[in-house]
């Protein structure tokens, strides 16, 4: 019997409930980066309302595409899920 694969790994400390205050960090950084929502949908191959989706804290991402919006906002996941001076 083949073993089961993997739970997916999701960033540690990031759950539903910090899912605002990640979005809140996430817009902030992309203010600081010059960025529209519509700027950053684009750097990212995704659309201005999936953007605001997850500023709003309407959405959750997976680890992967948390480091790849960080990325593109010159920041890392860490920073992001915990906030500035909070590591």
């Amino acid at each position: 019997m083949p073993s089961p694969s993997p739970a997916p790994v999701a960033p540690v400390g990031y759950t539903a409930c910090d899912a605002p205050a990640v979005g809140a960090r996430l817009r902030e950084l992309r203010l600081a980066a010059g960025l529209t929502q519509a700027g950053l949908a684009a750097r990212l191959g995704s659309t201005q309302s999936a953007v605001a989706r997850l500023e709003a804290g309407g959405q959750k991402l997976s680890l992967a595409s948390l480091r790849r919006v960080a990325a593109e906002l010159g920041s890392n996941v860490e920073l992001v899920i915990s906030g500035p001076g909070e590591r």
